[in-house]
């Protein structure tokens, strides 16, 4: 206080604004770090969710197996010809990463689900991706045989022996 006045000295303001406030080169190396975990977060998060993906459509196509199976049952040992009597929708039946099926694709939808090859005597089922799941390259179409063989990425079974497993159903 000088002469009855309150005077702020310069110096002791200047101190404490630069005590609270971060330098431009601390703001820098945190955007940088930030930065960099994101680059080595975000794709392995992706990855993740391709894989997780995986998992819904191996886990319908065994639940459709399944229903042929007991339809089988009911129907002396044939298997239906069609997914219509199984699944109630005629044609292709489009999945969601929930497992949640829809007659018509959506934008939710990561796979298309089929069956070929259908005879009163066995059928194979055929899962192929859809939208952003395209980018599994390692698991571009799965495979489920009605005796139980599980394969991908090729239509034929003998080729898919023959090919590298890249865990795509995880057996």
């Amino acid at each position: 206080m000088r002469d009855g006045v309150w005077t702020i000295d310069s110096r002791e303001t200047k101190s404490r604004r630069t005590e609270r406030a971060f330098t431009l080169i601390e703001l820098v190396v945190t955007v940088a770090i930030v930065t960099i975990l994101a680059m080595i977060a975000i794709p392995q998060y992706e990855q993740f969710v391709l894989r997780s993906n995986r998992t819904a459509i191996q886990s319908y196509m065994e639940e459709l197996r399944g229903q042929q199976e007991a339809y089988a049952l009911q129907h002396r040992g044939s298997y239906a010809t069609s997914l219509q009597p199984l699944t109630g929708f005629s044609g292709d039946i489009f999945i969601d990463t929930g497992g949640n099926e829809t007659g018509s694709q959506t934008g939710a939808s990561k796979f298309r689900v089929r069956m070929t090859n259908a005879t009163t005597t066995g059928f194979l089922l055929e899962g192929v991706p859809l939208g952003r799941q395209n980018d599994d390259t390692d698991c571009q179409s799965y495979y489920l045989a009605s005796d139980g063989r599980a394969w991908a990425n090729s239509s034929d079974f003998s080729t898919a022996l023959a090919a590298e497993d890249k865990g795509c159903w995880g057996r």
